[in-house]
């Protein structure tokens, strides 16, 4: 199961918007933690063996209005990138920390968070924008113009989807940025 925190600022660091849910874990997502653990059978060829070495500890955004679903990659919520329509804005690589995974515990937690590295919105495309999603997957955007930043201007890369959260309508505006904390609880405390 998991949880997510995001929080977003204005420019002088004053929060605009503090939000917590839980979210939905797709099946792409099960089936590419099942790969992590087991090993394939020479005869499985099926498209998700892709993910069998797949870190997901990249978080993006979204400004399209999507229900979070079973059939999502990352490629299915964009039709135009980084240019305030529809699709991923960002992306970026949070840094992963594992807790309780001592023998005993009774259950692990994972948490990836971009808090070094929070979604900075400054340039005239993006910075109007309404963010309404958030996801967790294992694939960054390329960048086409470093003066976009985070902001993704390029074809988006054949990413999965192992769990996502629609926002409440984020408004941003010039200048905001947006720390999200994502937490990945596998186990039971009872187990």
């Amino acid at each position: 199961m998991g949880h997510l925190e995001y929080t977003l600022v204005d420019e002088s660091g004053a929060i605009k918007h503090y939000g917590q849910t839980d979210n939905f874990v797709t099946t792409v997502g099960d089936r590419c933690i099942a790969e992590s653990v087991f090993e394939r059978g020479s005869s499985d060829t099926t498209a998700v063996a892709a993910c069998a070495n797949a870190n997901f500890d990249v978080i993006a955004i979204s400004n399209a209005t999507v229900t979070i679903d079973d059939a999502l990659d990352m490629s299915d919520d964009s039709t135009t990138i980084g240019t305030g329509d529809n699709g991923i804005l960002a992306t970026v690589k949070g840094a992963a920390t594992i807790a309780n995974d001592n023998v005993g515990a009774g259950s692990v937690t994972a948490t990836i968070t971009n808090s070094a590295h929070p979604f900075t919105f400054t340039d005239s495309t993006n910075a109007t924008n309404t963010l309404k999603a958030a996801y967790l997957v294992d694939a960054e955007c390329a960048l086409d113009d470093s003066s976009l930043g985070t902001l993704c201007d390029g074809a988006l890369p054949a990413g999965e989807i192992l769990a996502g959260q629609t926002l409440s309508d984020l408004a941003i505006s010039d200048g905001d940025s947006l720390t999200i904390t994502w937490t990945v609880t596998i186990g039971a405390s009872g187990s």
